[in-house]
């Protein structure tokens, strides 16, 4: 008899905790789009820059550069579709409801922090999957349009590995949620919240060679090891390993100069114009780096924040 209350009494608790884990997935869903701006800027920042790119790939006196230049900048709108959702979106909304009685009242209704934490990730997770879905439908649409007189649009598509394109996709997605619920749970003000996720974002994109030219980045030395203490740079660059083409090296194919585990050569990319230098973007080492660090700053930033994380705000 006290087996079957037992069993009986478990089964109402997982009924219970799937109800509440439901309810709360529900209404961190419905916070975020309330909130508006989260969903816009996850959208129009990478539609800004696409459309920027088309038209400067499009006014390319080489179509075929203007179809190499737009594919390889699709690392910079997968970035801006997943950076701002871990970076700003979540910290924002997580602090706004440590700030008032709502995160509090989720305490009391029987949440650990750990379970608390681990459905806001789980949640975002599945909405930046979203956001790069979109982005991807978004950049079919814009590439498709454009000149192809010799036809090598799809060769350009085919060269891309899948299989390391989808790695590093989802490791800046981990490695972004991780630093971002970092920020939720030491940051007590919605506006430090706010300006500490652009800064990142801004440290990310720029030392990724998204924003500046990559050219410049790998050209010099400096960059190369300042951008060693950006958390995220590292799986942004992965996405540029398998995204741009690299310049040719003899004896060496691209697909194993653009293979994220094949550490045995530098990615090397071309310089400006049709005689421009070749500059090496990354060293074996940084490959290496930028394929393993990743996991690290994920676990690193996740332990801190379950650490850390605080019920209440101010």
């Amino acid at each position: 008899m006290n087996k079957i209350n037992v069993n009986y009494k478990n089964e109402i608790l997982t009924k219970e905790s799937l109800s509440r884990n439901k309810f709360l997935a529900k209404f961190l869903v419905v916070y975020f789009f309330k909130s508006k701006l989260s969903p816009i800027i996850s959208f129009l920042l990478p539609l800004l820059f696409m459309m920027v790119f088309y038209v400067a790939a499009s006014g390319s006196d080489d179509p075929d550069a203007g179809l190499q230049l737009f594919l390889g900048s699709l690392a910079t709108y997968i970035s801006l579709s997943i950076l701002p959702l871990a970076l700003i979106s979540m910290p924002q909304i997580i602090v706004e409801l440590k700030n008032s009685i709502i995160l509090r009242r989720i305490k009391n209704s029987g949440f650990t922090k750990n379970n608390f934490l681990a459905l806001t990730f789980i949640l975002y997770f599945l909405l930046s999957i979203a956001f790069v879905l979109i982005v991807f439908g978004l950049f079919f649409v814009f590439f498709f349009t454009m000149k192809d007189p010799n036809g090598v649009r799809e060769e350009e598509l085919s060269n891309i590995n899948i299989g390391g394109l989808i790695y590093s996709i989802l490791l800046l997605i981990v490695s972004s949620l991780s630093v971002g619920i970092f920020l939720s749970s030491v940051i007590k003000n919605v506006s430090y919240a706010l300006i500490s996720g652009i800064i990142v974002i801004l440290v990310t994109i720029t030392f990724a060679g998204q924003f500046i030219p990559i050219q410049v980045i790998g050209g010099t030395e400096a960059f190369r090891y300042i951008s060693l203490f950006s958390p995220l740079t590292y799986a942004a660059g992965l996405l540029n390993t398998v995204l741009i083409e690299p310049a040719p090296v003899a004896g060496v194919t691209p697909d194993e100069i653009q293979n994220i585990f094949n550490f045995s050569h530098d990615f090397v990319i071309g310089g400006f114009g049709s005689g421009g230098e070749s500059t090496i973007v990354y060293k074996t080492w940084q490959k290496a780096l930028n394929v393993f660090m990743p996991i690290i700053v994920s676990i690193g930033f996740g332990v801190f924040s379950v650490r850390y994380f605080k019920w209440f705000g101010r």
